[in-house]
């Protein structure tokens, strides 16, 4: 009997594969990234060489295991990712002034995640629920183009993904309705996973509550959009995004911190794309006489979260000249940002407000022939816009060129990617001065001459990359 129960399962099982569209793929990359970088004397600088993802974010080889299947009715998705320990991120090891280097380490590595774990049901075509981790990104407005995802110096690169428009991408549970053609509904919410409440986001709601409490996820955890489009013409989209930081009135009272977000879009010009949006937070920010801010802003955060502080507003466009021959254009901008005196470690307000941060980027894509490609990216960003402070060395130019040649589930990159530095100077808790340098690159190229000045070299590296998928 139990014999036959397991060949009538093991039949139904054939049966339901047979009827799926299921899908098993491997896919990686990597970079050996050679560039400039500070020596051990710390007077100058050397070439040197790492085993890396990109030019950017190098954690070794990435591999990654995709696995998918789905019917009409209901589907899933399972990713593993991992990062070997080869070569990692290498910084030099410097004393508290940052005077001396004591060594090298490597950092990174050794690293495995689940990238995606989702399973969707779609009882009728009007209706789509997304559970898991990693559910879905189809609406947010892009901008990657040219050697992004390669090697991406480019001191804004990281949010090249949803620079015109947000997407609805949660760890936690999204809803779909789309009613008549061209309309989409969506609803994100941030769910704990399991029986953690505080994972991910660790912030201070001013009540002691926690992520797993329904006015954390229906608040400052949700996402809500509404796009309308018309096909061949353009589309129009609105919505609430999530925002991590806190944040307060002026009052100082607890707010839940959300992001308004809406764009159009305009498809009517053969060949031509062009992309407008605005983001703005529900809690606004201000600074008064005596430098007390209100709202997500906080001089000691990591410059990506202060930036959904502000009203912000960004624009891409793209034009086809030929099939596979692109031009890109980008612009973001930061509005009534404070001027942050960081180079002293003190993190004083040099204009309380109504500072103009800016970046602007443009690219080719450029077809050689049939399997050969070259890509070119360059942008600028002043210093507001990276660190709200238009102290020297705040902001940052950067380049890169890249040749692609395809084959066959293989794809094989080298370029040049340079960038300047950007630096941040802070006390440490005995009063010495400490300097962060953000170098958009693979190593730390600045030092101190004879003089105790700082010196920031122009990074420069040559990455060969190589990406395959089966």
């Amino acid at each position: 009997m139990k014999k036959l129960v397991a060949s009538a399962a093991v039949a139904a099982l054939l049966g339901s594969v047979a009827m799926a569209d299921v899908h098993v793929g491997l896919e990686g990359d990597a970079n050996l990234n050679i560039g400039n970088a500070r020596n051990k004397d710390n007077d100058g600088t050397s070439v040197q060489a790492t085993v890396g993802r990109d030019w950017r974010d190098s954690n070794g080889i990435r591999t990654k295991l995709i696995t998918n299947a789905s019917n009409e009715y209901v589907g899933g998705e399972f990713i593993f990712c991992r990062d070997s320990s080869i070569g990692g991120d290498t910084n030099f090891v410097a004393d508290k002034e940052g005077d001396n280097v004591k060594g090298v380490k490597h950092e990174g590595g050794d690293l495995a995640w689940i990238d995606g774990a989702k399973i969707w049901w779609t009882p009728v075509e009007q209706f789509k629920l997304w559970v898991g981790q990693g559910t879905h990104d189809d609406i947010r407005g892009n901008a990657g183009y040219g050697a992004n995802g390669f090697c991406t110096p480019l001191n804004a690169g990281e949010y090249k993904d949803g620079w015109t428009f947000m997407g609805q991408g949660v760890r936690g549970v999204s809803v779909g309705v789309f009613p008549v053609k061209g309309l989409s509904l969506y609803g994100s919410w941030e769910v704990p996973m399991g029986r953690e409440r505080d994972y991910r986001y660790d912030w201070d709601n001013g009540d002691k509550s926690f992520r797993s409490e329904p006015q954390n996820i229906f608040g400052r955890q949700a996402k809500y959009c509404a796009a309308y489009e018309i096909e061949g013409i353009g589309a129009v989209k609105v919505g609430l995004d999530e925002c991590v930081p806190s944040a307060k009135d002026k009052d100082g009272n607890y707010k839940s911190q959300n992001i308004i977000s809406a764009s159009v879009e305009v498809k009517a010009v053969d060949n031509f794309f062009f992309a407008v949006g605005a983001f703005i937070p529900t809690v606004q920010y201000s600074c008064d006489n005596e430098r007390k801010t209100t709202g997500s802003f906080n001089p000691d955060e990591w410059y990506g979260h202060n930036r959904n502080a502000f009203n912000r507003i960004n624009a891409y466009a793209r034009y086809t000249i030929s099939d596979g021959f692109n031009i890109h254009a980008k612009v973001g901008t930061l509005l009534n940002s404070p001027d942050v005196d960081r180079t002293s470690g003190e993190k004083v307000w040099k204009e309380k407000d109504g500072q103009f941060g800016f970046y602007v980027g443009a690219g080719v894509d450029y077809p050689i022939m049939d399997t050969v490609k070259l890509n070119l990216n360059t942008s600028y960003a002043n210093g507001i816009y990276l660190w709200n402070s238009s102290a020297k060395h705040m902001d940052c130019f950067d380049v890169a060129l890249t040749v692609a040649k395809e084959f066959p589930n293989c794809c094989v990159s080298v370029g040049f990617a340079g960038s300047t530095t950007t630096r941040i100077e802070n006390k440490n808790e005995d009063g010495s001065l400490s300097t962060r340098h953000d170098v958009h690159a693979m190593y730390d190229t600045t030092y101190k001459n004879s003089n105790g000045e700082l010196v920031c070299p122009f990074n420069w590296g040559v990455p060969l990359h190589i990406a395959f998928w089966f």
